[in-house]
């Protein structure tokens, strides 16, 4: 079985912030990564933002710390960040670490 390409993007959908991710976001995305969570981070017109991760196949390591500082990032600007669709990989993976995106 292949593997789903990977795609991480961001956009906004009125006043929420939509972080898209799906394939395996690993360290060969973490530049891509970073870069829309940065874009997601300082886009000052949505007072909230949510992950898709209906389609992630893997994540690593690299991947989850950019995620949590995106996470504590957005949460310090007193907006509300939460994940609106879960692959059962990572939600497998986030549960048997115990964190909490």
């Amino acid at each position: 079985m292949e593997s789903e390409p990977s795609v991480v993007s961001y956009r906004r959908q009125k006043s929420t912030g939509v972080l898209h991710l799906s394939g395996i976001v690993d360290i060969f995305e973490a530049t891509t990564l970073h870069e829309a969570a940065r874009t997601a981070l300082e886009d000052d017109k949505a007072n909230s933002l949510r992950l898709d991760l209906t389609h992630v196949e893997r994540l690593d390591i690299s991947a989850l710390q950019i995620l949590l500082a995106l996470k504590a990032g957005v949460i310090a600007q007193g907006r509300s960040f939460g994940v609106t669709r879960l692959a059962p990989a990572p939600e497998t993976l986030l549960a048997r670490l115990g964190i909490a995106l």
